[in-house]
C-alpha cells in the first residue's frame, strides 16, 4: 500500500494523463512565481511584457500540443488579469 492511497491513483494514470498533471504543477509553480514577482514589479506594463515575452512562449514550447488558438487565449488571459 502507498501513502495516503493519492500516490497509487497516479501509478494508474495514462502517459497522456500523467503528463497533464505534470503540466499543471509546472503552471502552478509558474503562477506561484508570477504572484511572487509581484511585490518586485516596477510597473503594470513591465510585468505584462514579461508575461507576454516570456511566461506565455515558455507555457507554449513546454506544452508541445498547445494549439495556436489555445494559446493565443492563454495570451488574451494574462493580458487581461496579469
Amino acid at each position: 500500500k502507498m501513502g495516503n492511497g493519492g500516490e497509487s491513483n497516479v501509478l494508474l494514470l495514462s502517459t497522456e494523463e500523467r503528463e497533464t498533471l505534470d503540466g499543471c504543477k509546472l503552471l502552478q509553480s509558474m503562477l506561484h512565481d508570477l504572484e511572487s514577482e509581484l511585490s518586485v514589479v516596477r510597473s503594470l506594463s513591465a510585468y505584462e511584457e514579461h508575461v507576454v515575452t516570456r511566461v506565455v512562449p515558455l507555457i507554449h514550447d513546454t506544452f508541445e500540443e498547445l494549439d495556436e488558438d489555445s494559446s493565443s487565449i492563454l495570451q488574451g488571459f494574462f493580458e487581461a488579469h496579469g
